[in-house]
């Protein structure tokens, strides 16, 4: 996801104005070895911070991560935040009637002027190495948001434990937190992996926006924002594809369409698997239900929608755990077929 057309993002932040208040960086080649790595912190889960104060605008409901197992792999949901989308005939459904969005909202019992957007991020530790997916908005969409690494360290662990950062794409509610909070010298020993298909769309010299539904000085404030981030981790950035090892039992998965480079990050162990889907889906009860529905921030509409059928028809029928960008917190769960589309089917709560 990123920021939107117009209106507000949430918290009183300008949608076009976060795009712009973030940026990015690239370089390099490789991926986490397969040796144990040194000087991994592991400590309970739950060992950490307080959290924030009632009178904390921002401030989180219950602990702000949530843990799983995969197989041997400890993986974590952990929570940016969430901000408000504004008019979701705009951002979700720009192909959509005003008739169909409102059945949308009545069937998932939301308002217009209510609908949120959720910010995760995840962590997967392993015997070998800690590595993060996404860093979250780093604040820059209200103060709802920014909360990675208070959660983050309710978990035991600082950006400094993280041995390799995925940005699944250039977008500011997943680099953001390179660009504020810890920056990127925060991650003082990780490798930053982005797509190379990504990594060339921003880096060219005209970037590519025939099909995008977006103004063009949206448009622009991307590119800014997603050249800064690279610009921020460029000198230890790797550049990776469709398959490529992350990290031991740890891969990359392309999903293009919302971006050209679009990645999600498939966790496997033992014959357990979880597959991250990062913005395949931006809010459940849109995107599930009617896949076909554009979504303004892809850089492709009609491919975003192409990929996104196909993929829910792949996990509907695989019944994989999936996580993902902006699915409802604690964000794990199943794809169940509903109709002519798809339903999110959560994990229940485990204490």
């Amino acid at each position: 996801m990123a920021t939107g057309m117009n209106g507000v993002a949430g918290d009183g932040v300008s949608r076009r104005g976060a795009l712009g208040a973030i940026g990015l960086g690239v370089a390099g080649v490789g991926v986490i070895g397969a040796g144990r790595v040194s000087g991994t912190k592991r400590s309970q889960p739950g060992a950490g911070i307080e959290g924030a104060g009632a009178s904390d605008p921002g401030a989180m409901q219950g602990a702000g991560f949530y843990r799983a197992m995969v197989g041997e792999a400890e993986v974590f949901v952990v929570s940016d935040g969430s901000f408000s989308l504004g008019d979701p005939s705009q951002i979700l459904a720009v192909n959509a009637t005003q008739d169909e969005v409102e059945g949308a909202l009545r069937d998932a019992f939301l308002e217009r002027d209510g609908v949120r957007g959720q910010v995760n991020t995840l962590l997967v530790r392993t015997r070998d190495a800690v590595v993060l997916v996404d860093t979250g908005t780093g604040g820059a969409f209200g103060a709802s948001t920014g909360k990675m690494t208070q959660n983050l360290a309710r978990i035991g662990l600082t950006p400094a434990d993280v041995d390799a950062v995925v940005l699944t794409h250039a977008h500011g509610d997943h680099y953001g937190g390179l660009l504020a909070g810890p920056t990127a010298a925060g991650f003082s020993k990780a490798r930053f992996l982005v797509s190379r298909v990504e990594h060339d769309f921003w880096r060219g010299p005209a970037p590519d926006f025939a099909r995008s539904v977006l103004p063009k000085a949206s448009q622009d404030q991307m590119i800014q924002g997603a050249n800064r981030a690279l610009d921020a981790i460029k000198d230890r950035m790797d550049l990776i594809g469709d398959g490529d090892q992350i990290a031991p039992g740890i891969h990359a998965m392309m999903l293009g369409g919302h971006t050209p480079g679009h990645l999600g990050v498939r966790v496997g162990s033992g014959n357990q698997e979880l597959l991250f889907v990062s913005d395949l889906i931006h809010h459940a009860a849109f995107g599930m239900k009617n896949p076909e529905w554009h979504v303004a921030f892809d850089v492709d509409p009609a491919e975003g929608s192409r990929v996104r059928r196909a993929m829910l028809e792949r996990l509907a029928s695989d019944g994989a755990l999936i996580s993902g960008a902006h699915l409802p917190f604690p964000a794990f769960g199943h794809v169940a077929r509903d109709g002519k589309g798809f339903r999110f089917a959560p994990v229940y709560w485990s204490w």
